[in-house]
């Protein structure tokens, strides 16, 4: 079964509401991404966008191998087949691995510093600016 390098960086986090959809899949570390994105926070969860190559901000996440069940699963939970994130990969500044992976695929998306994330699809006019790392409260 084909696995997944997954960066998370919000509501999919260790410890934040639906980190449950991650049950059984794999930590791997930690990751920084390219500046290549901006992070908001809108009613209850955050918004990562794309922005402007090298002109957006370092966003810190979560690193995890995640099964193709779990992807799907991640997909209908992030309303992608809506239109409200798109599930694609992005480049990272660093990847800081406590595991190492199980699957091939996911060690060559590392070895390449890359890994998939949902981007935010819609407007986020009046949102506010994150910075680098997103914590509800």
């Amino acid at each position: 079964m084909n696995k997944h390098l997954l960066f998370t960086y919000g509501t999919l986090k260790s410890g934040h509401v639906r980190y449950r959809y991650l049950q059984g899949q794999r930590y791997l570390g930690v990751g920084i991404t390219n500046p290549d994105h901006k992070i908001y926070q809108l009613s209850g969860h955050p918004a990562l966008t794309d922005y402007e190559h090298q002109k957006g901000n370092f966003i810190h996440g979560e690193l995890y191998e995640v099964d193709e069940e779990c992807i799907k699963q991640l997909d209908i939970v992030e309303a992608v087949a809506h239109g409200l994130y798109e599930r694609k990969p992005i480049g990272f500044s660093e990847m800081n691995l406590a595991f190492l992976p199980t699957d091939q695929k996911v060690f060559e998306s590392y070895q390449q510093k890359l890994a998939e994330a949902y981007i935010y699809k819609k407007s986020v006019e009046g949102a506010k600016d994150c910075n680098q790392f997103w914590c509800k409260g």
